[in-house]
């Protein structure tokens, strides 16, 4: 039983490695590309690969309307956006730096209209939107 739980905790060491990895705020573009939160969803849920040629890598200048606020399993505080779509499998996922941005993040309200520039990191379970700070 033990050897089969082996494979689980390395996949799940390097989910955790990969998601803790990421690039200084300081190079944040000015030129992000500006796309509503429905928008990106629309394309992901179209396309997932046309998602990523035209998101995945590239700093996002994101808008949209607050889901949900709440911390992952890393304890990093993130927001959601509504997609506009009830039966929506995923949604836009924006997760912010542990402790510099849990105070701002802590000020948002659901339903709240807000913008943010991310780096998007594609489709996982959800679109992930990483290194998100207030433009």
């Amino acid at each position: 039983m033990r050897n089969a739980q082996a494979p689980f905790a390395v996949s799940l060491l390097f989910v955790i490695v990969a998601i803790g990895c990421s690039p200084p705020v300081a190079q944040r573009p000015s030129n992000a590309i500006i796309v509503e939160a429905t928008s990106l969803y629309q394309v992901y849920q179209a396309n997932e690969v046309d998602g990523d040629q035209r998101y995945k890598g590239k700093w996002l200048h994101v808008v949209g309307t607050v889901r949900d606020i709440g911390k992952d399993i890393l304890d990093t505080p993130f927001v959601t956006f509504d997609v506009d779509d009830e039966k929506a499998l995923f949604t836009v996922q924006a997760l912010f730096t542990r402790n510099q941005d849990e105070n701002l993040v802590a000020g948002f309200s659901k339903g709240q209209r807000l913008e943010v520039v991310c780096r998007g990191d594609g489709k996982l379970v959800t679109i992930i939107l990483r290194d998100c700070a207030m433009p």
